[in-house]
């Protein structure tokens, strides 16, 4: 593996708490709105990633948001998570409305074609 990777990866006890917590949290909200399990599953991880690059960066490019090292750990990974919720989301309505386009074409020709079926049996 990159250095990079480890290196995002090392992380101190309180980050790795502070992200379940956030992570754990969203993946029950997005559960609950979205009604798939499936989906709050497969998008825990790539949450969590996200919460530790956007730690990684903002400690490398020496962002302050708080006084407090917890308070800038929770702010920086708030803001990682949030911002990776946020293309996740819209990711998953592109292909929502791909897929929703690519299904709808044939289901109105089969309704079509039973419609003008029914009129011909009048």
């Amino acid at each position: 593996m990159p250095p990079l990777f480890w290196t995002i990866l090392d992380v101190n006890e309180t980050t790795f708490w502070v992200t379940i917590v956030l992570v754990g949290s969203i993946v029950w909200f997005l559960r609950n709105v979205v009604g798939s399990t499936g989906h709050a599953m497969l998008f825990a991880p790539v949450l969590v990633i996200g919460a530790f690059v956007a730690n990684y960066i903002i400690s490398r490019e020496g962002l302050f948001l708080s006084a407090d090292k917890d308070a800038q750990v929770a702010a920086g990974l708030s803001i990682g998570v949030l911002l990776t919720l946020l293309g996740l989301l819209v990711v998953m309505k592109i292909v929502n409305q791909s897929t929703e386009k690519r299904d709808a074409r044939p289901r109105r020709a089969v309704a079509a074609q039973s419609a003008g079926d029914q009129s011909d049996a009048t």
